[in-house]
């Protein structure tokens, strides 16, 4: 509540008496006990009204019996310490009375709303990106960055309707509706517009908005708008050299996939021509050149030519040793009993399991074991046939 204190006229009216002080007095002068004002001299008291204008108010008022309304401030820098109004009027004992109201909260919070909106209007106008407010869709307030982007000056806008910026109604209408229904959703909203100049070129705008009400529009809307045309520009470059390079990579892709098929194919082929050609030599040594080595064996021949002969055959098994081992088991015209047996064998199977196995006696098994080292030039009984079916002959 307002403060009261009650003065009494001493020396002629130069001096003023403290008689009476209420409670809020005393807290408006820093919570003191009333004993510290009352029976003291006005200027002595502490606080505010001790002041030397407010005594000489009291002074007027006593001696013309005019009440009179004044307003003390005191400052600390730009900030306000103390801002209380007085009112004083005189009683017909001739004592003073003074009402004071502490207005200082008040005018601290008015001068800080003050700086605030300062601050906001210097930050409003200098921002980067554009902003506004609009009621009804209608410019009411445009920062320069606005004016940069769509080349009208800010009194052009003003007052005036968005649709100023849009290509047509229909599009108009449809940025409206969209970024309207969000607003009142989520109490924001944001779209990607496009937007046409004064001088008629076309600018892509992120627009974002809000409400001051969500639930009431009417009361205005507050927006922020980005040029990305040149942002959307790059996107759009982006995405087509990432799609050219998406068609170069299918491209190149398919050419080394039919390239990897046609050299499959040659591989393929030179290997197919080298088996052919192994078999063919290999078929034309045993076929054409071993059954005359062998006559010449059976014949009495003295002991240098039997040399010599061994030397033949010996060089003839090295020169079809380095591909024997890869022709199959067709080439070694190996019969299917044969193949069969040879199979067994790589199993480690025994002669007498292998007997078991295809019903035949132990000494047939034998018979077919001799064939097969015939067949296949292990003359050596040193050399076994096991190993020499597993590693050298891809039966079939």
């Amino acid at each position: 509540g307002d403060g009261v204190i009650m003065c009494r006229p001493a020396a002629s009216g130069k001096d003023f008496i403290v008689t009476a002080v209420n409670r809020a007095f005393c807290r408006h002068n820093g919570n003191r006990p009333e004993d510290d004002f009352i029976g003291r001299n006005l200027p002595e008291i502490p606080g505010p009204t001790g002041q030397s204008d407010i005594l000489q108010v009291i002074r007027r008022v006593w001696k013309s019996g005019n009440p009179e309304q004044f307003i003390l401030s005191l400052s600390e820098g730009d900030t306000i310490t103390v801002w209380q109004e007085f009112y004083s009027y005189k009683l017909p004992c001739g004592e003073v009375v003074t009402v004071c109201t502490d207005r200082t909260r008040e005018k601290q919070a008015k001068e800080d709303l003050s700086r605030s909106a300062a601050t906001l209007n210097t930050l409003f106008n200098a921002s980067p990106i554009g902003m506004g407010v609009l009621a009804d869709r209608v410019f009411q307030r445009v920062n320069r960055q606005i004016a940069v982007m769509t080349g009208y000056a800010e009194e052009e806008l003003l007052g005036r309707s968005v649709r100023l910026l849009y290509e047509n109604d229909r599009e108009f209408e449809r940025v409206g509706s969209e970024k309207y229904q969000q607003v009142r959703a989520h109490g924001t909203g944001e779209m990607e517009v496009q937007w046409r100049r004064k001088d008629g070129r076309a600018i892509s705008v992120l627009l974002r908005s809000a409400a001051f009400d969500p639930h009431e529009l009417e009361k205005g809307v507050i927006f922020t708008a980005q040029d990305i045309t040149e942002t959307k520009a790059a996107e759009r470059l982006l995405e087509k050299s990432r799609q050219e390079l998406e068609t170069r990579v299918a491209v190149r892709t398919a050419q080394l996939q039919e390239a990897n098929i046609a050299l499959k194919v040659l591989l393929q082929q030179s290997s197919d021509a080298k088996r052919a050609l192994e078999e063919k030599v290999l078929a034309n040594i045993k076929t054409l050149v071993l059954p005359y080595l062998q006559q010449l064996n059976k014949s009495d021949l003295n002991p240098r030519d039997q040399m010599y002969l061994e030397v033949i055959k010996t060089n003839l098994d090295q020169i079809t040793s380095s591909f024997s081992s890869n022709l199959s088991a067709t080439s070694l015209h190996l019969t299917p009993r044969e193949i069969e047996i040879a199979n067994l064998i790589r199993q480690g199977r025994t002669t007498k399991d292998i007997a078991e196995i295809l019903n035949l006696s132990v000494r047939t098994i034998e018979s077919y074991r001799d064939q097969l080292r015939k067949k296949l030039g292990l003359k050596s009984k040193k050399s076994n046939l096991k190993n020499f079916l597993i590693h050298s002959i891809p039966l079939s």
